[in-house]
């Protein structure tokens, strides 16, 4: 009998045009875990890190966007997924993400000095305490030492196959399971995923992310409809026996196959079966990153798409198909390989244990044999600013080390690990008068087109004044404030309310940053009126938002004297609730002013 998974969905996919290229930094991953972690998290989940993150841990339990075992057989278990827009070789300078297994040490010779601010597997591993020990529920990245050949740089030959190759690659820590950092002296805490990780050496193992796909096309909004784009995924074992056979071809499904979730037909294909990829049944594929030309799905694997894999442990094939530098009967379950046709000639090795920085066993000179559980691509940018920690800005899920995820982070480029916002909707604009009265807010018009948090906004009190020229001002300028400059809009706003038909599409005029005449004129004509008084004698009523910034006109021309009415003292404070002569007069000592 045959068993179709149901597939439940939590989130709404945005669209297939999202997994066209990279975006230009790395923000909210997807990734699955195993069976039995201490989260009970289900294994045929993909998840998202909590919202808002990834952070600082210790965090909420990730929220489930899709799960492809809902209603499927007991036990039933995901190996790895992956959205499909990987290119190998992908454009240097390039980067691999991976997770790797319980107990996986690194390779000795991968040292953690050398690796930025998080250190790295053999730094985490089991093997070099005090590390936390707990690599399983971690993202790591590969990156580039000095140095010619091999895909990921220096680690290439030393002769022809199967001559040494050296050096051994380094990695370091793209997100921690929980966000706790090693307690090394100089490291820093990294950005989490929300899974757990018990104290103490392992066992008990923590929560093991062994799905990954640092390309997030998932929205996170809730009971939103299956997939709008294809999701290639491997599964295990007794998974693979349990669901039986698959369309197109009806044979039984392996563990070798990758499978994949067709949003055309709302059906999951055998979409490329072992023999399709040059392999038997009986090997388990475990970490997997697909390049899919962007055919259809069904009937199966186009002759342009190319599927990269590693094996599980004890696959028979994996060390006959060797390794990229120590040639055939070398593989382990730390390399990775490229099938690069369907049907065509065998699997080749293409990125090689040493070249992420992992133990390949006796050929590199390790005591153990690291196993890569996970793996995605990631096409850098040649950049690594502001933070300098030797992630690629492309691959890195904080930018500024602030650890506040770039998702969620106001100032993804610019460390402020508080977030203050001062003119966004709650904000404090200036702190003047608790709570503040409402002013424009970011993004609303053309005084908000300068956004993001204090760090990184140009014009924090959206007054069309910038923070660099504030202060210099005579007398000078609170950049947080934005009554204490009387630029008003010019020509005077009509200010009926409800405003009479027809109003033009744009209401003419608006706000500079000097203060002239013409803005005495404006405000005169605003006497009178009051915060829930009705129109004044020209007809304007302060309660009105005819250019529709969310301020009440009336309150755009309503500035309480401050400092008493002096050249020296002049500045002007926040809405009082009614325009008077002392308004006038404020703006008119300020004649003259601009920034």
């Amino acid at each position: 009998m045959r068993i179709l998974f149901r597939l439940t969905v939590i989130t709404v996919l945005l669209g297939a045009t999202l997994l066209s290229s990279r975006p230009t930094a790395i923000a909210d991953p997807s990734f699955g875990v195993d069976p039995g972690g201490p989260s009970a998290l289900p294994p045929g989940a993909v998840l998202n890190p909590a919202p808002g993150s990834p952070a600082a841990g210790p965090l909420p339990v990730p929220v489930v966007i899709f799960d492809f075992c809902a209603g499927g057989p007991a036990g039933c278990e995901i190996d790895d997924i992956s959205y499909g827009d990987e290119v190998f070789p992908p454009p240097a300078p390039w980067h691999a993400a991976f997770s790797v297994a319980p107990m996986s040490t690194g390779h000795p010779a991968s040292l953690p000095g050398p690796s930025g601010p998080y250190g790295n597997l053999t730094f985490e591993g089991p093997a070099t305490p005090p590390g936390d020990q707990h690599v399983e529920g971690d993202i790591y990245n590969s990156f580039v030492t000095a140095g010619p050949g091999g895909p990921l740089g220096a680690f290439a030959f030393a002769g022809p196959p199967p001559a040494p190759c050296g050096p051994i690659q380094n990695n370091n820590q793209l997100a921690d399971g929980n966000g706790v950092g090693p307690p090394l002296v100089g490291a820093l805490p990294n950005v989490a995923l929300g899974l757990i990780e018990p104290p103490g050496f392992p066992p008990p193992f923590g929560d093991n992310l062994e799905a990954l796909d640092l390309a997030d096309p998932v929205a996170a909004a809730p009971a939103g409809p299956p997939p709008v784009v294809p999701v290639f995924f491997t599964v295990d074992p007794a998974t693979a026996a349990a669901i039986g056979p698959l369309p197109p071809g009806f044979g039984p499904t392996s563990a070798a196959d990758v499978l994949a979730w067709d949003p055309g037909t709302a059906t999951i294909y055998n979409w490329a079966p072992a023999a399709n990829l040059g392999l038997a049944a009986g090997n388990d594929i475990d970490a997997l990153a697909v390049s899919w030309s962007g055919g259809p799905i069904p009937p199966g694997r186009g002759p342009a798409d190319e599927v990269l894999f590693s094996f599980a442990p004890a696959s028979p094939a994996n060390p006959g198909l060797g390794s990229f530098c120590f040639g055939a009967g070398s593989g382990t379950p730390g390399d990775v390989y490229v099938d690069f046709a369907p049907f065509g000639p065998p699997p080749v090795p293409a990125i090689d244990a040493e070249m992420l920085g992992l133990a390949a066993g006796a050929r590199s000179g390790a005591a153990v044999t690291d196993n890569l559980d996970a793996l995605d691509l990631c096409v850098g940018s040649f950049m690594d600013l502001p933070d300098a920690d030797m992630i690629d800005n492309a691959c890195d899920f904080d930018d500024d080390n602030d650890l506040i995820g770039d998702l969620s982070d106001n100032c993804p480029t610019v460390a402020n690990p508080g977030q203050a916002n001062n003119d966004v909707a709650g904000g404090s604009f200036g702190g003047t008068v608790p709570p503040a009265p409402p002013w424009i807010l970011d993004g609303v018009g053309p005084e908000g087109a300068t956004t993001g948090g204090d760090a990184c906004d140009t014009n924090d009190d959206n007054n069309t004044c910038t923070d660099a020229l504030e202060p210099g001002e005579a007398p000078p300028r609170d950049p947080l404030n934005p009554w204490d400059i009387a630029s008003m809009w010019i020509p005077s706003l009509p200010g009926e309310f409800p405003p009479a038909p027809p109003l033009p599409a744009v209401i003419p005029g608006g706000r500079d940053s000097a203060v002239a005449l013409g803005d005495v004129s404006a405000t005169l004509l605003w006497v009178g009126a009051m915060n829930g008084g009705g129109p004044n004698i020209s007809g304007r009523d302060y309660d009105s938002d005819v250019n529709t910034n969310g301020v009440e006109d009336g309150a755009e021309y309503d500035r309480t004297p401050l400092g008493g009415i002096t050249m020296a003292t002049a500045f002007s404070g926040p809405p009082s609730g009614a325009v008077t002569l002392g308004d006038v007069s404020v703006v008119l000592i300020q004649v003259g002013d601009a920034c």
